[in-house]
């Protein structure tokens, strides 16, 4: 016999079932009910599963209201049971273990850093072609000032690491094996030895979470962080950017993530893929045209442990963001300079991308090998802020810092007028600031360079040890340490290309001219070299002598601009492998032409001045970087900085610098 039953909802949505043969179904439950053994409560720990002290000592059973936070409330009642029969409270499943206690011991606090400090001492001489005929300054017509060179800022081409100015860093981090985050500060500028530039004091400069989750797979990891992220990508040294200090592909400065993946294919061999997002605000000074940028990136590379590794790398940073302009609404709508580089209203959305190749390799006995090629492709750049720095570059338009200014623009091209743009109408009045495209003879941000990188290293006690079967050197001992290292940028823009202008064409080179415009050919193709030599000789642990050699040719046209750096030094250390380094050193700088002409000439008969013909004529000599270190880097008194600050006095680069470097990182 069957007892069925029907599932009914009544139209207050409360279930209650209907019966079949109710009276024969109520008395077979209650016959089951009297012949059964009671059962016992699962809350309750059972007699027979632990010995008599454990069941003395258990908690009597959890009952209704005993346990507020698990007990559901009052009894349901039971649709097959007499409302005498009715149970008092209703068995519960065993409560959750507690929580785990947090273990705070496997949060840790770490802090690393890096710092270099020199003091850069530069050795001139006063000519009398400084002041005019009749005035003259009494005393030693020795100068000493701070080292005027062409090569420190970090932000060009002709940067080398024969003089670096300061820096330093320090990044503070807390968490543990699966989260940690991190601040990072920086500064350009060392306030005790000088003054409190707050342009070069950076303050917090990164700020970022990074994640490393626990995968189920032994051949797998992961990690992601997001924040204010710099992440590095081409750096030709084996632990760092190498001799140039340069990213051939670029060193990221947004905010946004990063998440990185790797695949171990098998014991030796990983494969490993990164991508990250993120956006940079620009500097909102009127004379800077970079906009918001946004910034995407992936990268994909197969490495076997330490010593062998293929990347590809693909950075895309883009600008499509409104005209900014001046604060304000009573600044009149004129158009911009385009000479001093003031901001430009109509410049259409940018586009700067970098990709690439790159390998590094550990030759065992013979050294260390890196090589790269990397193209950057810009489209009306000027807007494109500095989410990418690649190439001793930062950004597209960055003020002059940027692959425009650094690559892309032919010389003086500022002052070449184009006739073919049509002068703005008086009605309806332009926009603040507004000008047509192409102004002048300048690429306005449209080109494209293709660099080759690369970077050697050899040891000779390495190579001795190895050779006959021995095991790597790690440096404990006497050493004779070679790096040959070079870079070669081609460029080709849609510039006029002004290094094909005679000299004689009769615009000078501080006016602007259409007929400086009309000499000079469409389209810019040059060609950018540097290369160089170190050798260190690790003779007792506290001291290693060495010199260093490179040469740069940053215009193939203008081979007046190149010159030449040879800095022997002496580095005192504690021990022969350690963290610090201090270092006295002497450069010896040798121009192709340490002066230019002068800007202007003998007037007809002799009589007064008049501006040299050739348009040139202040850039066929060695040249300050585009946008020279303010407040004493060699070209900083040529307007590139505030007009209520002091610049250099230093009138041609220097060729005798003295410095004593300390550094250190931990």
């Amino acid at each position: 016999m069957r007892c069925n039953s029907t599932l009914v909802v009544n139209h207050d949505f409360r279930p209650t079932f209907r019966f079949v043969r109710p009276l024969t179904c109520l008395a077979i439950a209650l016959l089951v009910l009297a012949t059964s053994p009671a059962r016992a409560d699962p809350a309750a720990p059972s007699d027979s599963a632990q010995p008599p002290e454990a069941a003395a000592d258990a908690p009597p059973p959890k009952t209704i209201g005993s346990e507020p936070s698990t007990a559901p409330g009052p009894a349901r009642p039971l649709p097959m049971l007499a409302p005498s029969e009715q149970p008092t409270h209703i068995p519960l499943p065993s409560a959750p273990p507690p929580p785990a206690k947090r273990d705070e011991s496997s949060w840790k606090f770490a802090y690393h850093g890096y710092l270099r400090a020199p003091l850069r001492l530069g050795v001139g001489k006063r000519i009398d072609s400084d002041l005019p005929p009749g005035y003259d300054v009494s005393g030693s017509r020795t100068t000493l000032h701070e080292a005027t060179v062409p090569d420190d800022q970090a932000l060009s081409f002709s940067s080398t690491q024969h003089n670096p100015r300061s820096w330093a860093e320090g990044f503070f981090s807390f968490g543990n094996e699966l989260a940690t985050g991190t601040l990072g500060i920086g500064s350009y500028n060392l306030t005790e030895g000088g003054f409190n530039d707050v342009n070069a004091n950076w303050g917090i400069m990164q700020a970022y979470v990074t994640l490393t989750p626990s995968l189920p797979w032994e051949n797998v990891r992961l990690w992601a962080k997001a924040g204010a992220i710099v992440d590095k990508y081409g750096m030709p040294g084996r632990y760092d950017s190498g001799e140039y200090d340069m990213y051939m592909f670029g060193r990221t400065h947004v905010l946004g993530e990063t998440t990185h993946t790797e695949f171990d294919l098998t014991p030796a061999w990983t494969l490993y893929f990164e991508q990250g997002f993120g956006t940079h605000k620009p500097d909102p000074s009127i004379y800077n045209n970079a906009r918001y940028t946004l910034l995407h990136h992936e990268h994909l590379g197969l490495k076997k442990g330490r010593d062998l590794e293929f990347g590809l790398h693909y950075l895309m940073s883009w600008a499509q963001e409104e005209y900014r302009p001046t604060a304000g609404t009573s600044v009149a709508a004129t158009p911009p300079s385009d000479v001093d580089g003031a901001t430009r209203n109509g410049l259409p959305p940018g586009s700067y991308w970098v990709a690439g190749a790159e390998a590094r390799a550990e030759l065992g006995a013979f050294g260390y090998l890196y090589g790269a090629y990397s193209h950057a492709g810009a489209q009306d750049a000027l807007t494109v802020s500095r989410a990418i720095e690649a190439l001793s570059t930062s950004g597209g338009g960055e003020f002059d810092l940027g692959i425009v200014r650094n690559y892309l623009d032919s010389p003086n091209c500022l002052h070449a007028t184009n006739p073919n743009n049509p002068p703005l109408p008086a009605t309806p009045p332009p926009p603040e600031h507004w000008a047509p495209l192409h102004p002048a003879g300048c690429s306005d941000g449209t080109g494209a360079v293709n660099a080759f990188g690369a970077q050697y290293e050899f040891s000779y006690t390495n190579f001795k040890q190895q050779i006959a079967g021995g095991q790597r050197f790690w440096g404990a001992g006497q050493d004779v340490i070679l790096k040959l290292y070079g870079f070669a940028a081609f460029v080709d823009s849609v510039a006029r290309d002004t290094t094909t202008v005679p000299k004689d064409v009769g615009t000078g080179s501080n006016s602007k001219s259409v007929a400086f415009y009309n000499a000079s050919q469409p389209g810019y193709r040059t060609t950018k070299l540097k290369f160089g030599a170190d050798l260190t000789f690790q003779v007792l642990p506290w001291l290693s002598p060495g010199v260093r050699f490179d040469r740069v040719m940053p215009e193939k046209n203008l081979p007046e601009q190149s010159f030449m750096v040879l800095s022997p030094r002496l580095s005192f250390k504690s021990q022969w492998v350690t963290h610090e380094r201090i270092t006295l050193g002497y450069s010896r700088y040798m121009y192709d032409t340490r002066v230019c002409d002068s800007a202007y000439v003998p007037g007809p008969g002799g009589v007064g001045t008049v501006e040299n013909p050739d348009p040139l004529s202040q850039w066929r000599c060695a040249r300050p970087a585009p946008s020279p270190v303010p407040y004493d880097g060699f070209g900083s008194d040529t307007g590139k900085q505030p007009h209520d600050t002091r610049a250099t006095g230093v009138k041609r680069p220097d060729e005798n610098v003295f410095k004593i470097e300390a550094t250190m990182w931990w």
